[in-house]
């Protein structure tokens, strides 16, 4: 009895970091000498002969290297606390290197001052990165192993990681059941051009001064069409860290399970 109260405590006093570790399994995608590190969780009570749901987790530039852990600093809790048991899912959260970027885009630093810290520029229509093209092949790769429901397939990512995810949805149009993106950017006649349906629930902060508001803005204004469904989500007084509002949003998962590709 004391042994099993000795243990529990020691639950409770586990760092929340090593708590979201020791659920995602740390792996590396390897193609032709090229290495990307991810984490995987699998639901509880995983059943190898049942096909689930698949969710892909990008982070962003704050949790880019080579240690396979940073990458779940924002969201790793959320991704467990829903995904695991709510809507059991296989989710697959990589990392892109410290020198990388899952899109091609330059990001200048702005003078001191300047209303925004950066200023994006996206060079649509040209070849993926190499961080993009090792996501898309793990993904393809774990789309066609068996054990994922083809029909409902979801990416998600913040900052860095929602412009990766609009990519992505550029990249692989047909992929994706629905999408989830917080405080991303894309050049839109690039995203409109490639991506006719994906459903897409957007999230920004009102004041973000490192990605634009109007980003998101303009985006949904576009976006919203009647051609396909999308739903922004803006926080008033909210800088860049959008993402601690999101993950305290009832509905997002209920919202993104909601979508089956035919």
């Amino acid at each position: 009895m004391k042994q099993t109260i000795l243990f529990l405590l020691m639950l409770i006093t586990l760092p929340l970091s090593a708590q979201v570790m020791s659920v995602f399994e740390k792996r590396v995608y390897t193609v032709n000498s090229q290495s990307l590190p991810y984490r995987i969780m699998f639901p509880k009570d995983y059943n190898p002969n049942k096909k689930y749901p698949l969710v892909i987790f990008l982070h962003g530039a704050g949790e880019r290297g080579t240690d396979n852990e940073k990458q779940l600093k924002n969201g790793g809790q959320w991704l467990v606390d829903n995904l695991q048991s709510d809507y059991p899912a296989i989710v697959i959260a990589p990392q892109c290197p410290e020198i990388g970027y899952w899109v091609n885009a330059k990001r200048e630093v702005l003078p001191k001052g300047s209303p925004m810290k950066f200023k994006f520029t996206f060079y649509k229509d040209s070849a993926a990165n190499t961080s993009m093209k090792l996501l898309m092949a793990l993904t393809k790769e774990w789309i066609n192993s068996g054990k994922i429901n083809k029909k409902q397939v979801y990416v998600g990512g913040l900052s860095m990681g929602g412009m990766g995810t609009y990519e992505l949805l550029i990249r692989m149009p047909k992929t994706f059941a629905a999408a989830f993106i917080m405080c991303g950017a894309v050049d839109i006649d690039w995203f409109t051009a490639h991506n006719k349906k994906t459903p897409l629930w957007l999230f920004h902060g009102a004041i973000d001064q490192v990605v634009p508001v109007n980003y998101a803005r303009d985006a949904f204004k576009l976006l919203n069409d009647g051609k396909r469904e999308i739903k922004y989500t803006e926080y008033p007084g909210v800088y860049h860290n959008s993402w601690d509002n999101t993950f305290k949003e009832p509905g997002v998962f209920s919202w993104l399970f909601s979508h089956k590709n035919k």
